[in-house]
């Protein structure tokens, strides 16, 4: 034994290791290349590529090993000469064999970086792989990069770079790190109180930028914005912007400034994070003596504004789109619900995350900013039918004018929001327990009963009840969910009236029935978290909270639905701002902010037939929402009007504020009644949808803001 393990002199890979040490467990038995292919993950053809080195390794250490062709592979040594072997191998210095993936991040890094072009001698020596292989790496980053407009180039006798615009470059590096790089180990440095150093260093040149003086300047600016703009940034929001704002200083003390913005940004002048963004620039000059400018002011506007989870003002400022987006949210889940066969609809916490998320994803298209989401191709896995009609719901959002096509990784978070929800459903889509009342006889009501049971599996029967003994707290107790009678009944507790004999109309109302029900269980189970999860209000949110209830207070208070006759389009105007003003000073004001709005793109609504007026003026001190129903309908060019949904806003008004007027012109998608009871000149229907709409709001305000403070 002292004779054995002095000879060695060839270095092992990892792998290699990993292989000897499968051997030393099998103690002599032999074992196929198959099954140790199987225990690493990897192919047969990698294993044997590696049997000569081991081979070579035992040889020059006088181990015996065994590799018979249709037979298996094998140490033959005693129980003490493997436990030699496993000590040599603790000894042995190793080469580190890089995975595929840990060798694109490397390449992509360095790429990223470089000073110039890199020669391929350069990464074939440091990953021991050949040309072939290296290729095959540049062809599969180079696919990942085209979404960016970035391209890698090989150049004969020169080497290999990166070509692509500065603005288009970073927006590579920042998602690379999000798809390459281990997120959570960055978030705990960023987020928790642990030293930054090493963030930059350890191996991997993709974070080459995340210098630590960098990145605690980046983290404290970030918490700054969101106290100035007074809003609420995710999580995973915050650590993209650190990234980003750390990436451009980085960069910028490299000399790679942003020279322009895309000329279709022209809204970056009335980005309220504009200003804030000016105070970043001017603490970066003070921190890092770098010049910031008027570009690179403007794309970290863009970014602050595009990564905000609260609504912003667009909500308010273009209802129209406010309107698209809940339309086509809701044409989306209908698409989702018919290749599934999940009942989506039914549930309302998916309507508001996905309308959100959408809100959020065409300002980051309208703003050029593009997110890796690391997720999308685990969602794909999991959820597969989910993914597939997500995919093909998405589709519809080219209606919203995209400016490009929907990437992967937008399909995947629209995926993972139908996911949530089918959990959800999933969780709560109990059986509903019902009851059976059918004074006719007994053998009606089991016929009754059977039908049911028939034709709606969901539905388990547990009671058969007289109409004259009906004990609401009993059927209660005992977990009733709903009578169905062929009578009608005096009870508060829920019930509905059916044929004896179930009709189509009777089936598509217990239907409806089922939905509402399990609503219901989702809405409470998710309140019951909420409680749950609660934390303490702070002084501003109160205050906030306090503000948006007096907004929606004074809406519901003065709202109100005006008949009158107008024979133009300016008449229509007109007749708009006196029904939302209170003096004829306050009326002009607010139709020349009606008139501004129409000229830059039309407010009429065709498959409505109304007009939305929108505008913020500083003639009024609270919002006020109105709706003009015409006596006659009005021939334009456009089309025929027959009424104006007519909306106003204080120009003082915080973003939050405004929300409230956005919700009403969003019920006009939302709820076919809304519209119906507005032509019909139907206030008490019109003003109790709105009251039931903003109180619904209002109650997921509160619930957000004490979940996010927990």
């Amino acid at each position: 034994m002292a004779e054995k393990g002095r000879k060695g002199r060839n270095s092992l890979s990892s792998r290699q290791r990993e292989i000897i040490k499968i051997l030393i467990e099998m103690e002599s038995e032999t074992t196929t290349v198959a099954a140790v292919s199987e225990r690493l993950g990897v192919s047969s053809r990698t294993v044997l590529r590696e049997m000569p080195v081991i081979e070579q390794w035992l040889l020059e250490n006088d181990f015996h090993f065994s590799r018979k062709h249709g037979v298996g592979l094998s140490i033959q040594e005693t129980p003490e000469h493997l436990e030699l072997i496993r000590e040599l191998l603790e000894l042995e210095g190793v080469r580190h064999m890089y995975s595929r993936d840990e060798r694109k991040r490397w390449i992509l890094g360095e790429l990223f970086f470089a000073d110039g072009p890199i020669k391929a001698f350069a990464f074939t020596s440091r990953f021991d792989i050949s040309e072939g292989t290296l290729y095959s790496d540049l062809d599969s980053l180079d696919e990942w990069l085209s979404e960016y407009d970035v391209s890698i180039v090989r150049k004969p006798g020169l080497g290999i770079y990166l070509e692509g615009e500065e603005l288009y470059m970073r927006q590579a590096i920042a998602n690379a790190v999000i798809a390459f790089c281990e997120m959570d180990r960055i978030t705990e440095k960023i987020a928790g109180s642990e030293s930054l150093e090493g963030l930059s260093s350890g191996g991997n040149p993709l974070l080459t930028f995340m210098r630590p003086e960098i990145v605690s300047f980046a983290r404290d600016e970030v918490r700054r914005c969101e106290e100035r703009l007074n809003v609420h940034y995710m999580d995973s929001s915050e650590l993209n912007l650190i990234i980003r704002m750390s990436l451009a200083i980085y960069r910028m003390q490299k000399g790679s400034f942003l020279t322009k913005l895309p000329a279709e940004k022209g809204r970056i002048g009335a980005l309220a994070e504009l200003s804030v963004s000016r105070d970043v620039a001017a603490s970066i000059r003070k921190n890092f003596d770098l010049q910031v400018t008027e570009p690179e002011i403007g794309r970290m506007a863009m970014q602050l504004s595009s990564t905000r989870f609260w609504s912003d003002v667009s909500e308010f400022n273009d209802p129209m789109q406010t309107m698209n987006i809940r339309r086509i949210t809701l044409s989306m889940i209908g698409i989702a619900e018919q290749m599934t066969e999940i009942p989506f609809h039914s549930d309302d916490i998916l309507i508001e995350d996905l309308v959100k998320h959408l809100t959020v994803m065409v300002r980051r298209f309208a703003m050029d900013v593009l997110e890796e989401n690391v997720q999308a191709e685990a969602v794909r896995e999991r959820y597969p039918d989910i993914y597939k009609a997500a995919a093909v719901a998405c589709q519809v959002l080219q209606e919203l004018g995209l400016p490009g096509q929907v990437r992967d990784s937008d399909i995947g978070y629209v995926a993972m929001h139908f996911a949530a929800s089918a959990e959800r459903i999933q969780e709560n889509e109990q059986k509903i327990v019902a009851a059976v009342v059918c004074p006719t006889g007994i053998s009606s009501s089991r016929m009754l009963a059977a039908g049911l049971g028939k034709s709606f599996p969901g539905i388990e029967i547990r009671r058969v009840l007289s109409a004259f003994n009906i004990d609401a707290r009993a059927l209660w107790e005992e977990g009733i969910d709903l009578i169905i009678s062929t009578v009608d009944l005096k009870t508060d507790f829920p019930w509905m009236r059916v044929s004896q004999i179930l009709q189509a109309q009777d089936m598509m109302r217990i239907r409806n029935e089922i939905v509402r029900i399990n609503r219901e269980r989702i809405r409470q189970r998710t309140q019951t978290v909420g409680s749950r999860r609660e934390g303490n209000l702070r002084i501003r949110d109160i205050r906030r909270l306090t503000d948006l209830g007096i907004e929606i207070t004074q809406i519901l208070d003065h709202f109100r639905l005006v008949s009158a006759a107008a024979e133009s389009t300016g008449e229509l105007m007109e007749l708009a701002a006196l029904s939302v003003a209170e003096t004829s000073q306050a009326a002009d004001a607010v139709r020349r902010g009606f008139r501004e709005r129409e000229e830059r793109a039309s407010t009429y609504v065709g498959e409505m037939r109304i007009c939305l007026y929108h505008c913020r003026t500083r003639a009024l001190e609270h919002s006020r929402v109105s709706y003009l129903r015409l006596s006659s309908p009005l021939k334009t060019e456009e089309g025929t009007i027959e009424g104006a949904l007519v909306m106003a806003v204080p120009d003082g008004l915080k973003d939050y504020q405004t929300e409230p007027v956005g919700r009403i012109s969003a019920l006009l998608v939302e709820e076919e009644r809304f519209l119906k009871a507005l032509k019909a000149g139907d206030e008490k229907e019109s003003i109790s949808l709105v009251e039931t709409a903003l109180e619904k709001y209002y109650q997921g305000y509160l619930s957000n803001k004490k979940t996010f403070n927990h």
